[in-house]
């Protein structure tokens, strides 16, 4: 009788990851500070001790290859917390903007955009090469009530259509380490963007 033995010699492998085409890098060789306590929006924001006051004012300010810091605190739409009828706008409006972070000073002290307008971030043009990351973002659904919500709902007011993040074009967009919540329209909504 011969006993044959069968050893099956099983070899480790390790899977490289396929590159993605969401990895890709923003550039930047320019800073502007944002501090919602201590800035104001007559500086040149290219410093702690000259910050913005407000996000709008860091975009607007912004060339392209910059990166914007945060600071920790709570920033708000134009007219915030006016009224329900008021169609507020957006927090940051990034238009046509190529290479863009917008991110927090402090990871670990992230700072709150809280709106009761047509959002947090709205996205369009040509932009290219956007991140946004570490910033938490708050609508305002909790304060809406179901008899309110029912009335508008062919009005389409910003109060309670507002959305956390909206793309209507651009191309290599990222979000990442972000909470955003209680948005009446969407958290993050993506239309006509590639690489998003």
């Amino acid at each position: 009788t011969t006993t044959t033995t069968t050893t099956t010699t099983t070899t480790a492998t390790t899977v490289q990851p396929i590159e993605s085409v969401y990895d890709f890098i923003v550039e930047t060789n320019n800073t502007l500070y944002v501090d919602s306590t201590n800035g104001n929006n007559n500086n040149d924001g290219q410093s702690l001790s000259t910050a913005f006051a407000s996000i709008s004012k860091a975009i607007q300010n912004a060339q392209d290859f910059t990166k914007i810091f945060v600071l920790p605190g709570e920033y708000n739409n134009w007219r915030f917390g006016q009224g329900k009828d008021i169609n507020n706008p957006v927090i940051g409006s990034i238009q046509n903007k190529n290479n863009l972070i917008i991110t927090a000073y402090d990871i670990n002290d992230r700072p709150l955009l809280k709106f009761d307008g047509i959002g947090g971030f709205s996205v369009g043009g040509s932009t290219s090469y956007l991140e946004i990351s570490h910033l938490d973002i708050e609508g305002p659904s909790q304060q809406i009530t179901f008899e309110e919500a029912m009335n508008d709902r062919l009005l389409h007011s910003n109060y309670f259509t507002g959305k956390g993040i909206a793309v209507w074009s651009g191309h290599h967009i990222k979000f990442h380490h972000m909470k955003v919540y209680n948005c009446p329209g969407s958290g993050m909504r993506m239309n006509k963007a590639d690489y998003g």
